[in-house]
This record gives structure tokens, C-alpha cells and sequence, in this order.
């Protein structure tokens, strides 16, 4: 394994123009519907070919890949694109203020949300280096979701803003309530007709894609800062009220909930039979997306605070307790770990053979199956 630092600052131009692909991971959660699902199957177990220190800390957001490039937002306001291959640095640009949320990717450029800035949204060209355009959309502290032609954005003064992704220009806002408002941690999911959201108020809004008009609204009984996913007609996610919940994206009824007994800061994976989440005990459940009736449950040392990701017959979950884990999703049952140098507080992600792991001491990890690696 070899480990690479950076050098010195430099400006993003790259000198050829980014074009997504199926199997790249664009934004977080793999896609709009959040479900934190790899098309890529990777067998444990894996060994480390490369890290890169980001010289500072991370979201829970994590990271985007396309075309070879790994982008990599940090707390301290820096886009690292790294080559996947080598994990050596390509361009490096500051930003100022802190890129909590994985940034979004379509062809040639990246929307970055940004935190306490004046403006906080904006679509950066790759090639040339500047943005296309920016706006003051709150202060975010998620992921923006790209969908269509728009861009949606939570923001700490709990509204939910939907901007045009080649103009710039704000097509609708919602505002969770007139006063006393909370903050909106949770990042947005969308099926195409709804968008929905959760907040610290302890409710999940479903508002109109076209007009930002609300749908529907759910309330728990604490604040809900993961980010909710979509499969079929349902949404998922968890509360701080210490319940998981599955309910109705067409009319927001409950369709079931389960007792974890613990507060739930993380998002989940879904496929479209189960969903796999984890809780501030250091609980993993694999629960029936039909009933939630649980298949199995795991055991780590520490909190889960990040979603795990689903490739093949694999759940890969990082933990506070410094472990990456891979468990089988039929058993539940520890297939391979590996113990990292820091704490895992963002969702691993998965492109062209490769797992990403982000640890609390700034540094990327980069796994592949042994068997490539001996090759």
C-alpha cells in the first residue's frame, strides 16, 4: 500500500470533459432514490492498494467517481479529484468554507453545496475552472439531489429549494413551517414525482417536484437526521425517536415501523426486498421491506453513524470502532473486516472494482479484491 500526500494547491481545469456513465457513482446515495446500491460486486476478502491523505475531515456524504476521478469535498472547504488508479492527486481547489455533502456530477461539471457562505450552491465548470453559476440557497449541510433538469438542496433554515441545474435560477422553495423552524439535516430523495425530506423537527415532508407544493407530511417523535431512500412505493428511514419506519411515498401512511431501541443517526441500503440499517448501539438490521420483519442483526463494537452500501451479496458498513465490515446480506454473518487507523463516520462507496473508505484522521482508503491485487 502506498501512501500519497499532497503538495501544493492548484486551480480545477481538467483537460478533458467528464461523462457519467451507468455504473459511476454520481451523487449520494448511488442515485436520486438514495438507496446506496453498487451494480459492482466486490468479494472480500479486500486488501488497501493506496491512500490519500484530504488533510482534513469529512462528511457523512462521502465521495463521488466518474471517469477514473474520485471527488473528494473535505470540512475544510477543498475538492480533491484524485485518480482512481493511482490515487494520486489531479487538481485541488479551495473553497473557502466546508463541503459537507458529496458533490453531484453530470457531464463536465460538479454542484457543490457549500456551508456558511454567501452563496451556497453552485454548478462548476471542470474544464474551465469557474462556476457556471451560484446561488444563496441556506446554509447546507447535506448532499445536493440531481434529478432531471433540476438540483434540490435541504438547508439548515429548513427549507427545501429546487434550482434550475443549467440556469442557476430557483424554481420553487418550501419552508417546513412559518415559525420556529428547524433545521434540515437530512439529504432529499426523489421518484420522480415526489421529493421527500426529513427534518429536526421530527417530520419527513413530501413536497411536488414541479411546484414545491407539500404532498403529505409524517411526524416521529425526535429530530430525523438521516436521509430517506425509495424503492417502489416506499420510503425508509430512521429517527432519533429511536424507531426505523416504512410509509407510503404516494399518500405518506405508515406501512410499518420497528422498535431499534436506540436513536438512529445513519441512512440505510436498500434493495428491493430489504432494507439494511444501522443505530447509534452499534446494531446493523436487515429488515423485510414489506412487513419489517427483522431477517437478522449484527453486532459492532461501536456506533454506526453512515450508511452501508450493498454490492452483490455483500453489505460493506463502516463503524466508529475503526472496522470496516462485510457481511453477508442473506445470514448476516461476518464474512471478512479490516481495522482502520481512524474512525468510519461516511458511507463507503464503490466504482470500477474499487471501495472507498473515509476515516476521521482525513485519510482515503482504497480497496480491492486480493485476487486482483496479486495479478
Amino acid at each position: 500500500m502506498v501512501a500519497l500526500n499532497l503538495v501544493s494547491c492548484s486551480v480545477i481545469k481538467l483537460t478533458k470533459q467528464i461523462k457519467p456513465q451507468a455504473t459511476d457513482w454520481v451523487q449520494y446515495g448511488g442515485s436520486h432514490l438514495r438507496t446506496n446500491y453498487s451494480k459492482i460486486e466486490l468479494t472480500p476478502p479486500l486488501v488497501p492498494v493506496w491512500e490519500y491523505d484530504a488533510e482534513a475531515g469529512f462528511g457523512p456524504y462521502s465521495v463521488t467517481a466518474s471517469d477514473s476521478i474520485l471527488f473528494v469535498g473535505n470540512l475544510r472547504g477543498d475538492l480533491h479529484l484524485v485518480d482512481i488508479q493511482s490515487g494520486k492527486k489531479i487538481k485541488k481547489q479551495k473553497f473557502g468554507t466546508a463541503i459537507p455533502g458529496a458533490v453531484a456530477l453530470t457531464t463536465g461539471a460538479a454542484y457543490i453545496a457549500l456551508l456558511n457562505n454567501s452563496k451556497t450552491l453552485g454548478k462548476f465548470d471542470l474544464l474551465n475552472g469557474k462556476f457556471e453559476w451560484t446561488i444563496n440557497a441556506g446554509q447546507i449541510e447535506t448532499a445536493p439531489l440531481l434529478y432531471g433538469n433540476q438540483v434540490f438542496v435541504a438547508s439548515l433554515e429548513g427549507k427545501l429549494s429546487a434550482i434550475n441545474a443549467r440556469t442557476g435560477i430557483l424554481n420553487w422553495e418550501f419552508v417546513s413551517a412559518k415559525k420556529n423552524v428547524k433545521p434540515m439535516r437530512s439529504a432529499p430523495a426523489t421518484d420522480g414525482n415526489i421529493v421527500v425530506v426529513g427534518s429536526d423537527d421530527g417530520t419527513l415532508y413530501a413536497v411536488d417536484i414541479d411546484n414545491g407544493n407539500l404532498k403529505w407530511k409524517f411526524k416521529t417523535d425526535k429530530s430525523i437526521f438521516s436521509s430517506p431512500s425509495i424503492v417502489g412505493n416506499a420510503v425508509v428511514f430512521g429517527s432519533l425517536d429511536g424507531y426505523y419506519y416504512c410509509v407510503d411515498i404516494t399518500d405518506g401512511n405508515l406501512i410499518w415501523k420497528k422498535n431499534f431501541s436506540a436513536p438512529i443517526f445513519s441512512s440505510q441500503a436498500v434493495s428491493d426486498s430489504f432494507v439494511y440499517a444501522g443505530s447509534s448501539d452499534g446494531m446493523l438490521r436487515c429488515l423485510d421491506i414489506t412487513d419489517g420483519r427483522e431477517k437478522w442483526s449484527f453486532k459492532a463494537h461501536s456506533n454506526f453513524y453512515a450508511a452501508p452500501i450493498i454490492s452483490g451479496n455483500i453489505l460493506y458498513i463502516g463503524s466508529l470502532d475503526k472496522k470496516l465490515y462485510a457481511i453477508d446480506i442473506h445470514t448476516g454473518n461476518l464474512v471478512w473486516s479490516y481495522l482502520m487507523r481512524g474512525r468510519i463516520k461516511s458511507s463507503p462507496v464503490i466504482w470500477g472494482g474499487y471501495l472507498f473508505v473515509l476515516t476521521d484522521n482525513q485519510i482515503v482508503t482504497a480497496f480491492v479484491e486480493s485476487i486482483k491485487e496479486l495479478k
